[in-house]
């Protein structure tokens, strides 16, 4: 090839470049414009770190029995006349609950009773035989009046009367305590043994509360703490207090603790129950508990600085139904974040709502 030609070769080649760069430029230029990512700032609620009280609550389930129970027993065996009462009655001290049959016994004092009149008689034969009339008992030398009633066999039918009029008294089953009956189940023409259980009466105005909390949760409880109880089934929680704490462990590491709560009906022996312990523990970083979160098996809060949310591992220590307290990981004034906070990540951008 010519000089001339490679010539005319190489600036054909450089124009065709050219133009063909210019075109691409005018291409570019005639694009529209990619806008820029724009990562808006997550809208969530923050409380103020400050140490407050803390309402601790332990949730348990137990039993409720009357604070007084007294078994009910004849003290003879005899067939029962009749009965008075029926099982939910209420009783006063000394009531007369049912009679047993008294017939037989009624037969031996009418005998009694001639037995002592008789007595009276040889008595005063007695007293004449010294020298003394009956009437004159407080001019009667006590020897000789001593001796008059053993000879006339007066005092053995004085004591035969007063044991007959006993065992008589004995027919009559009587309330040992002011309360409510229960567990009757005689009727009346039923055979009653000596010391059987005839019924128990109840003092349930005021019900005791059988429960057991874990020893870990020991520090949490004292004489006179709060406790709501409720029937299970029910959402209707009564308050009482803590009466006594066993100051034993057994084996399975649970505490047994008794609490007393006034009934008004709502509460039967032997119900069963759920438990609430409540006490108000002071000095205590308090949160919700929406503003724990767990990442890798740890709890963290996310604390708030400027428009940045920052990931702080923490500690928590006591919790209940809605709160949690934080033995350490945060300080005073801190700015803890409590809601929307379950999608952030360290360095997430965050603004407070109003």
């Amino acid at each position: 090839m010519s000089s001339s030609c490679l010539k005319k070769f190489v600036i054909g080649f450089c124009l065709t470049i050219e133009i063909s760069c210019v075109s691409r430029t005018e291409e570019l230029n005639d694009m529209p414009e990619v806008p820029k990512l724009v990562i808006k700032p997550v809208a969530v609620s923050t409380i103020v770190a400050r140490k407050g009280t803390f309402a601790s609550e332990i949730i348990t389930n137990g039993k409720v029995y009357a604070s007084h129970l007294a078994d009910v027993r004849p003290e003879i065996s005899e067939k029962i006349n009749h009965i008075y009462v029926r099982n939910g009655d209420l009783v006063r001290k000394n009531q007369i609950l049912a009679s047993l049959d008294d017939s037989e016994l009624k037969i031996k004092l009418q005998r009694a009773v001639y037995a002592l009149d008789k007595s009276y008689i040889d008595l005063e034969d007695r007293l004449i035989d010294f020298g003394y009339r009956l009437k004159d008992t407080a001019g009667i030398p006590k020897s000789i009046l001593r001796i008059a009633k053993v000879k006339s066999g007066h005092n053995e039918a004085l004591y035969d009367f007063l044991d007959i009029k006993r065992e008589i008294d004995k027919t009559k089953i009587v309330a040992p305590i002011d309360g409510r009956v229960m567990n009757l189940n005689f009727q009346t023409q039923n055979y009653i043994e000596r010391s059987a259980k005839f019924c128990s009466v109840i003092s349930d105005g005021d019900m005791l509360v059988d429960f057991n909390v874990l020893q870990g949760e020991y520090p949490l409880i004292s004489k006179g703490t709060m406790i709501e109880v409720a029937p299970f089934g029910t959402a209707k929680f009564h308050r009482g207090k803590i009466s006594d704490i066993n100051p034993m462990i057994d084996n399975a590491g649970l505490i047994r603790i008794t609490g007393i709560i006034a009934n008004s009906g709502q509460f039967l022996n032997g119900m069963a129950v759920s438990i609430i312990l409540k006490k108000r523990i002071e000095d205590k970083f308090v949160v919700p508990k929406s503003a724990i979160v767990k990442r890798q098996n740890r709890e963290l809060v996310f604390l708030k600085h400027s428009d940045k949310a920052k990931w702080q591992y923490v500690v928590t220590g006591l919790q209940n139904e809605n709160e949690v307290t934080i033995e350490s990981g945060v300080r005073s004034g801190d700015t803890i974040i409590t809601g929307n906070n379950l999608t952030l990540v360290h360095d997430s951008k965050v603004k407070t709502t109003e």
